[in-house]
């Protein structure tokens, strides 16, 4: 009977162990704009990745150029065949909330735009795709800008609730410190080839990605992101779980030798 005990704790051992291996996961944003709740600035967006069943939700952010402005929502946007971006109070022609076209992309003109994925199991090793979509602003329309300059944020967060945070308060709440990547002059034209940007870092749960912080506020950076890929980093529940199944093992197999 002992060692039948000791049997059956083998396959919840190899099933631990398995959890424990990073798994990668993807998320295709082209062609899919996940399940949404709520409307307008309050628009959340939910993918799952099939595989592993990780998911990530999505929620849109814009704060103003100067050191004192703060946080606040956003509306995420899809668009089928490009991927996701967001619309924020002071964009558009009219200065209001605007998501026709071409302003529902990420972009830095007036106010930063931010997209937050947060990520149930946390993740490493993240990579993101992005995409310019038109060309909106004049002085972008030229080969020597970089339509897809981006700017990033990747750490520990809890509720993911920015609002009233400044840029320089994120780190306070548990994101690293800020990423910039410029990339080779484009045309800023859908035309051009995607570009992916890794993320650096170690393990996190949470990643704002936006158009790039440019202190000369130049405004010519926009785009659309269309993939994101990750590894699933173990629950500490995961953890926690093979811990208890070796303890297990190990008393039963001391009972089994005391038997013998």
């Amino acid at each position: 009977m002992k060692s039948i005990h000791a049997a059956l704790l083998i396959p919840v051992l190899f099933s631990a162990a398995a959890a424990l291996k990073a798994s990668p996961i993807n998320f295709n944003f082209i062609t899919s704009g996940g399940v949404e709740t709520g409307t307008g600035l309050t628009n959340v967006r939910t993918y799952t990745d099939p595989v592993t069943l990780a998911t990530v939700t999505v929620t849109g952010w814009s704060v103003g150029q100067g050191p004192t402005d703060t946080f606040s929502r956003a509306q995420s946007t899809f668009t089928n065949g490009f991927g996701l971006g967001a619309c924020s109070p002071g964009t558009g022609p009219t200065n209001g909330v605007d998501c026709s076209s071409p302003y529902h992309q990420i972009d830095n003109n007036s106010h930063y735009e931010f997209l937050l994925f947060q990520f149930s199991p946390g993740v490493s090793a993240v990579s993101v795709t992005l995409q310019s979509f038109t060309c909106w602003v004049v002085t972008a329309c030229d080969a020597t800008k970089n339509g897809r300059d981006s700017s990033y944020f990747f750490g520990t967060v809890g509720s993911g609730n920015l609002s009233g945070v400044t840029l320089g308060g994120l780190g306070g709440i548990g994101f690293g410190v800020e990423r910039d990547n410029a990339h080779t002059a484009e045309n800023s034209a859908s035309t051009d080839p995607a570009v992916t940007q890794a993320i650096l870092g170690t393990t996190g749960n949470a990643l704002l990605f936006g158009a790039m912080i440019d202190g000369a506020g130049a405004g010519d950076d926009f785009f659309k992101i269309q993939t994101l890929s990750a590894n699933a980093v173990p629950e500490p529940a995961t953890i926690g779980m093979i811990g208890v199944a070796l303890v297990a093992f190990g008393f039963c197999r001391r009972r089994s030798r005391r038997g013998q």
